[in-house]
């Protein structure tokens, strides 16, 4: 067996920290090859919705919590995006009726984006298209894996969202 195959079957002897290294290169680049996969795929899934996929994540966003309005620089901020791309996004999103902007009621000067029923049916309807892809892709990693899987992705998710650049 060739000793990059040999380092992925035994097990991690992670006091090693030349192995350890190895280990957190390849899960970093896994992580990454996994996004730009589903990235395109995604893509082709969603175009007969007229939603690209930077609109769909935006969508996604709003859908976490339907009654938040949100700033341009506040969704920016979260997003890891500038503030001019943000707001062409959003400007296209309200543009198909996704969005609606409204005055702050505290402040009138400040606008505050939020979904629209018609941008929670069109998140809704591309989620429907990705759902039979994602199911196949996951289809394959048994619950107990899928369980093991989540823990540790939730720990990296957390440590770069609380060390945003």
């Amino acid at each position: 067996m060739p000793k990059a195959e040999a380092d992925r079957s035994a097990p991690a002897h992670m006091d090693d920290p030349q192995l350890r290294a190895r280990h957190i290169e390849r899960v970093m680049s896994l992580i990454g090859i996994i996004d730009q996969l589903f990235v395109a795929r995604a893509t082709k899934a969603l175009r007969p919705t007229g939603l690209p996929f930077a609109r769909f994540t935006i969508l996604n966003h709003f859908s976490h919590d339907p009654a938040r309005g949100w700033t341009i620089s506040a969704l920016a901020k979260v997003m890891d995006l500038n503030q001019p791309g943000t707001t062409k996004l959003l400007q296209k999103l309200e543009a198909q009726g996704y969005l609606i902007a409204m005055p702050d009621p505290k402040d009138q000067r400040i606008k505050r984006m939020f979904i629209t029923a018609e941008g929670t049916k069109a998140y809704r309807t591309a989620i429907e298209l990705l759902a039979p892809d994602i199911a196949k892709a996951f289809g394959q990693i048994d619950g107990p894996a899928l369980q093991a899987l989540r823990a540790p992705l939730e720990q990296l998710k957390s440590w770069f969202d609380d060390h945003r650049g």
